[in-house]
């Protein structure tokens, strides 16, 4: 019954939002299972997404529903208008939210609608959030899994544990870890934008730091060292790359953080 309670606002969502130019509604999604981690897949064509762990039993999802800035049409669209038919809105979901077994997708493919989503959810939540255009990515207080990948905006992600694989196309990446886990590697990669992390000083990891244009700043006490890469390509080719990246150990060395910017800098800071 609480699964075709949470698929039936599929639909209500449709004709809500298919009827109003703007507005901002709230949703609660109850999980099937509390006492197990929730899997939450967010996408959103246009807008920003900003998740915040909290403790609780449901996701919590704040809807911000904007119309769409319009482009002017190309010269070549006609934009004549026949003045004896009358134009009828397209009634386009805006959001889609599902649960099921604790696997949680919302969902926001509008081509006509800005869609900017606060979602609160449990603390120990695994999330992939991908944003096409738009506004910013921003997790905070999840100690889970994070995949986040955004096309235009940047990635900020505090009081954190991971494992985290972030990318942005266009802006800056910014990670705050209270916490690093070991179970699997990390890794951040911004096109464009500057990548910026702090780290707690009793932290054990193998970082690896790549830049094409930017400059390296530090405030670990490990200095960095540049790695000497031997690589096999497919042809049967070896090939010897001398400084491409920077690798430090620190505490000792632990699970992989591998920082990548190819226009950017790389900031890794030290917390007391």
């Amino acid at each position: 019954m609480k699964i075709a309670k949470n698929l039936m606002m599929i639909a209500t969502l449709t004709c809500f939002f298919g009827t109003f130019s703007a507005i901002a509604k709230d949703y609660s999604l109850v999980l099937s299972n509390p006492s197990k981690a929730a899997n939450i897949k967010v996408a959103v064509l246009n807008g920003a997404v900003n998740v915040i762990g909290y403790q609780g039993e449901a996701v919590m999802v704040s809807a911000d529903v904007k119309p769409l800035d319009k482009v002017q049409p190309s010269v070549a669209v006609s934009t004549d208008k026949p003045t004896e038919l009358k134009k009828v809105k397209a009634a386009t979901p805006a959001i889609i939210l599902e649960e099921r077994d604790n696997e949680v997708d919302i969902i926001s493919l509008s081509r006509e609608q800005t869609v900017n989503l606060t979602i609160k959810v449990p603390n120990n939540s695994n999330l992939t959030v991908q944003v096409s255009k738009g506004g910013d990515i921003q997790v905070s207080d999840v100690s889970g899994e994070l995949e986040l990948q955004n096309g235009q905006g940047a990635i900020i992600a505090a009081n954190i544990s991971g494992p985290i694989v972030a990318e942005s196309g266009q802006q800056d990446i910014k990670v705050t870890f209270v916490n690093f886990e070991q179970r699997q590697p990390s890794s951040l990669t911004s096109h464009n934008g500057n990548i910026d992390v702090s780290l707690p000083a009793n932290v054990k990891s193998d970082i690896r730091v790549q830049t094409y244009t930017g400059e390296v700043y530090s405030g670990l006490d490990t200095e960095f060292q540049a790695l000497e890469e031997v690589r096999n390509d497919d042809d049967g080719r070896q090939r010897v790359v001398i400084g491409g990246t920077m690798a430090t150990k620190v505490n000792g060395g632990g699970q992989q953080l591998s920082l990548s910017t190819y226009a950017g800098n790389v900031f890794v800071r030290q917390k007391p």
